[in-house]
């Protein structure tokens, strides 16, 4: 099964770089929902705020916290949970952290995403490519 989005580009001050964002559903209390998240294959998990969490039918209180720490080595507590996505036909439940800090931007990580899906960033084309594998 394969899905694919547009690699859209942005510029900074960098000069024109890719931007990896892709609109995924989320299965939300009111059924899919789109959020844009930035695919980061950097990224250990999936994150985004934890104000979403009461849309997804999420209790925060009953999920574990932990420490998150970026590139820069500060950090964030977040709940970790699992939220059901849909990049391709076939829903697929990964792990989720629901950050403390509410501007967090919403990302899409390596962990429950690069066991399903191989991953293909066409530059040429500015497309990017999930195919979903048995794992």
């Amino acid at each position: 099964m394969r899905s694919h989005f547009p690699l859209n580009q942005k510029h900074t001050e960098l000069g024109i770089i890719p931007d990896p964002v892709v609109p995924v559903p989320v299965l939300t209390a009111y059924g899919y929902q789109k959020f844009d998240f930035l695919l980061d294959t950097g990224a250990d998990c999936s994150i985004m705020p934890k104000s979403v969490a009461k849309d997804l039918g999420i209790k925060l209180s009953t999920l574990p916290t932990m420490r998150f720490c970026g590139i820069e080595g500060g950090g964030i507590t977040a709940h970790l949970g699992k939220i059901t996505v849909k990049i391709t036909d076939t829903p697929v439940e990964i792990t989720c952290a629901f950050s403390s800090n509410e501007k967090s931007p919403f990302i899409i990580g390596r962990k429950d995403i690069f066991s399903v899906f191989n991953i293909e960033f066409d530059n040429r084309s500015k497309v990017i490519r999930f195919l979903r594998f048995q794992p």
